[in-house]
């Protein structure tokens, strides 16, 4: 019978998601920023969406959250 070794993965370094925030109130853009951090995510911020998309061209997030209201 043959024993089969499960290797670890290796891993690199971790290079966190990031997540995109667009929301032009500043309360509630600081605290979706504060959670996303505290959980890990790398937090893009933006209060309006031309500065968003400028932000966009330099580099896609993982994910975006947008204010439509």
């Amino acid at each position: 019978m043959l024993g089969l070794a499960v290797l670890p993965a290796q891993e690199g370094p971790r290079v966190p998601k990031t997540i995109a925030i667009v929301e032009d109130e500043f309360a509630l853009l600081s605290n979706y920023r504060d959670i996303f951090e505290r959980h890990g995510y790398g937090v893009a911020a933006y209060t309006d969406r031309p500065a968003a998309l400028a932000g966009f061209e330099q580099r896609l997030p993982d994910m975006v959250v947008i204010d439509i209201g």
